[in-house]
């Protein structure tokens, strides 16, 4: 008897395990895929948006050592990077009136169209190393000024 029961919660807990294995991000209207995977990267967006993908690997991979090396930071997994239709879609999945966010370790962006996009996405980026280091112990201002140096500038409005 204690076999079949440790049976069945072993595959109770497969089922469990493996439903949350998906390769799809539900947003409040879209279903982001993972579309592409770098070294340090998780790209889920839509369809229109994998255009805007090898670009922004490349702009994330090519800072990745600097900002990791210069913070003396080490991040073991993968980043997920969220692309969502636009900033009202990213409000609606994290509470946050913006058109980017670094939340609980990923980036989550509007669909690019801002000239500074490089900018915006290494910023957020920066974030997520700051607080591997910081374990979010650190004052929102240090940690906005952090990302700025580091991403090259502030954010254009």
């Amino acid at each position: 008897m204690k076999s079949v029961i440790f049976s069945i919660c072993m595959l109770m807990t497969s089922a469990i395990i493996l439903s949350g294995c998906t390769q799809k991000i539900s947003a409040s209207s879209d279903i982001l895929e993972l579309n592409k995977e770098t070294g340090n990267f998780l790209f889920y967006c839509r369809e229109e948006d994998i255009k805007y993908l090898d670009h922004l690997s490349e702009v994330l991979e090519e800072k990745y050592p600097q900002i990791t090396n210069h913070l003396d930071c080490e991040i073991k997994e993968k980043i997920i990077v969220e692309i969502y239709k636009n900033s009202a879609e990213v409000e609606k999945v994290t509470g946050i009136d913006c058109f980017a966010t670094a939340r609980n370790g990923k980036i989550q962006i509007a669909s690019p169209g801002y000239s500074n996009i490089d900018v915006i996405i290494v910023h957020e980026f920066v974030h997520i190393a700051v607080s591997k280091i910081t374990d979010f112990n650190l004052p929102k201002w240090l940690s906005e000024g952090i990302a700025e140096y580091e991403a090259g500038g502030p954010p254009e409005e």
